[in-house]
């Protein structure tokens, strides 16, 4: 009986153990995202870029991105500079071909993120002429604002509808996402917003943590219990 004692001891040790491993892991886990947010926010901003990732960091920002959603879209949300150069607004006047625009502000403007075969390039070009020519339209950009050949890169917005996206689902284009240009990726897939889903995130880790903490307490409490017990039962004098 005398060795009862320590083998309580032992077990509040290995659950104290067991709690700093689980800790420890909660931690690295942690650490491990704030250096994925920090390479998204540089690839947003474009001081990195994608290509130049290794393979390995290209891995952790994809778990990192299939772990935390939300906080993902918030540390690769592009930083956008209001400029002349940049305009947010403007009227169609003609269309060059179908995933190019000329505005009356003399920009020309590249449909991001889509690309249109050969065979529907008429169709295509026609169904945008109906649909923009003459109109308002809106411009959201990515990290690449611009091309070699100076057109604005940008997603195109009538009234509430996403003319990108509006010419997939017409079966017009098909979605072509080039990194680091993947603000729209999921929309243009005909999904919702990593910021607009509710999404359902995996606790199992948070709930293991507070497993152990629980335990942890309980077998604390029930040691010194059985201890208390001991010393009145044996050890009395």
């Amino acid at each position: 009986m005398k060795s009862f004692p320590f083998a309580c001891l032992m077990a509040v040790f290995f659950l104290l153990a067991s709690f700093s491993e689980t800790r420890a892991e909660a931690i690295s886990q942690n650490k491990n995202s704030d250096l994925a947010c920090e390479m998204a926010k540089k690839i947003a901003s474009g001081e990195l870029a994608f290509r130049n990732l290794t393979s390995d960091e290209r891995s952790a920002l994809g778990l990192f991105r299939q772990k935390d959603p939300v906080r993902y879209a918030a540390c690769s949300k592009p930083v956008f500079h209001k400029s002349a150069s940049y305009p947010a607004t403007g009227r169609v006047i003609q269309i060059f071909d179908p995933i190019t625009l000329f505005l009356s502000n003399g920009k020309k403007v590249r449909l991001i993120g889509v690309k249109v075969a050969l065979k529907d390039q008429d169709a295509a070009k026609k169904a945008l002429e109906e649909f923009v020519l003459s109109h308002d339209v809106r411009l959201e950009y990515d990290v690449q604002m611009q091309d070699s050949a100076g057109r604005l890169l940008a997603y195109v917005f009538q009234g509430d509808i996403f003319v990108n996206r509006w010419l997939v689902e017409k079966g017009l284009a098909e979605v072509e996402v080039s990194p680091p240009n993947q603000r729209y990726e999921r929309r243009l897939n005909g999904l919702k917003d990593s910021s607009e889903e509710e999404f359902q995130f995996d606790q199992s880790q948070g709930s293991k943590l507070t497993q152990q903490i629980y335990f942890l307490w309980a077998g604390i409490m029930i040691s010194f219990v059985i201890l208390f017990w001991l010393r009145n039962r044996y050890f009395k004098r």
